[in-house]
């Protein structure tokens, strides 16, 4: 299992050696020093320096909203934002990314005053001060992320961002065929009613059914509640993905290093519900960054004319001029046609007709 780490006995085995996972951003420069972008973006993961240089040099980069064609940019990794094909990276120095699988019957702090197990125990010790994201009955396993990345840990948590959160359950069968529609319709609950993103079942054993339920909300004991108020109370849940961040097969008490990829999704999905910015600063040797176009729009005016990338227009050009050029010429041969067809029908009745009778002199 690749990143994987045993808490129990300390061993860690990284499976992957060559770093690609991790920041591995030269740590001889300062904090707040500007660094070359495609250095950047190779501590980051993203390929070599000289795949990053094409990168830039195809417009694919953006630093703080701008696309950047320059190679010689400079930019602080700590403070910048910096997205490759609209994807955010990760690029500030220092910060850990973790999920942890946790068992049933571990309390969801940090510490606890009472002597329980909580997640705290798990990174006990590691220097860095992690926060938990997304708490965990006791008696729920499953999927916890653990951070120092504080702005990630809150947006991630607060449901303005629609971070979803999937989740299996064990719950009373059958199921009634009209179980998802009435969970996603909504369900009135004491403090408000609760919607559920998606719904289904993906088995039934013994007269337990195991069903998946996504939702976006964080209020406490949502899920059991929910299936509680509509006649399935849960015998067992388990969270099993955060947003774009999967579980998979994390064994209980088990976690490992998120991947470059996952932090980079998360912080993509963390963004997507941010309410437009200001125009930030212009940085040397960039261009402002076209909108990416959103689905479910106005549709384009057929009337419009010159709508789609250069070569699009052009081979459409090409195309009607061609047609236009073929039309006399296929006219022409159309009435060749017809009047072939015609001298052939008349020299067939000629043929055909009956001869006149001669009279008897």
């Amino acid at each position: 299992m690749d990143d994987d780490i045993n808490i129990n006995d300390g061993n860690i085995n990284d499976g992957n050696s060559d770093g690609d996972d991790f920041d591995t951003a030269d740590d001889t420069t300062a904090a707040g020093t500007p660094v070359r972008l495609q250095k950047v973006l190779a501590a980051a993961g993203v390929g070599s320096r000289r795949a990053c240089e094409d990168l830039i040099a195809e417009g694919r980069v953006e630093v703080d909203g701008r696309i950047v064609t320059e190679l010689g940019t400079r930019v602080d990794p700590d403070t910048a934002i910096i997205r490759v094909d609209g994807s955010r990276l990760p690029t500030r120095t220092g910060m850990t990314y973790l999920v942890l699988n946790k068992p049933k019957g571990v309390v969801s702090t940090m510490s606890d005053p009472e002597g329980r197990p909580c997640v705290g125990d798990y990174v006990r010790d590691r220097k860095e001060r992690l926060f938990h994201v997304g708490r965990l009955d006791t008696d729920t396993e499953g999927l916890i992320l653990l951070t120092n990345d504080g702005e990630l840990a809150n947006r991630l948590s607060h449901p303005r961002y629609g971070v979803t959160k999937i989740y299996f359950a064990d719950v009373p069968g059958p199921l009634p065929r009209d179980l998802s529609r009435t969970l996603k319709a909504g369900v009135e609950l004491e403090d408000g009613v609760a919607r559920a993103d998606k719904f289904r079942q993906i088995g039934l054993v013994g007269g337990r059914a195991q069903v998946e339920i996504e939702i976006h909300e964080g209020r406490n004991h949502i899920v059991r509640r929910m299936l509680e108020a509509v006649g399935h109370p849960v015998s067992r849940l388990v969270r099993v993905q955060i947003g774009p961040v999967n579980m998979g097969n994390l064994a209980p008490g088990r976690m490992r290093h998120l991947t470059t990829h996952e932090i980079s999704a998360l912080l993509t999905a963390s963004e997507s519900t941010d309410k437009p910015r200001k125009a930030p600063a212009k940085v040397p040797g960039t261009t402002a960054a076209k909108p990416a176009a959103k689905r479910g729009g106005k549709r384009p005016d057929p009337a419009r004319k010159n709508v789609g990338a250069p070569s699009v227009r052009k081979a459409a050009a090409e195309r009607k001029a061609a047609t236009a050029k073929q039309a006399p010429a296929k006219k022409a041969a159309a009435k060749k046609t017809v009047a072939k067809k015609t001298v052939a029908k008349q020299t067939v009745a000629k043929k055909t007709a009956p001869r006149p009778k001669r009279p008897r002199g």
